[in-house]
């Protein structure tokens, strides 16, 4: 493994997201056209409601699916 990496990155003007840790909340989460896909098979009626909200909770979207916004603190009553 090389060192300095993520300097060489940067000097060559590349993100150095890709070569830090993640965080925590955001450990989990589906990133590029799986949602638009899922949604559009929904669209086109090629999957029931269930399905869709299969495939998104696989791809870690329950935001979606439940309506959560990731900004807001949960609440416990």
């Amino acid at each position: 493994m090389k060192t300095g990496i993520i300097a060489s990155a940067k000097k060559l003007g590349y993100d150095d997201q890709l070569y830090k840790p993640t965080s925590e909340e955001k450990q989990y989460a589906t990133l590029g056209k799986y949602v638009r896909l899922a949604e559009e098979l929904k669209t086109k009626e090629l999957v029931s409601t269930g399905k869709y909200e299969e495939l998104l909770l696989n791809g870690f979207r329950g935001d979606i699916v439940y309506g959560l916004d990731t900004e807001e603190e949960e609440k416990y009553d």
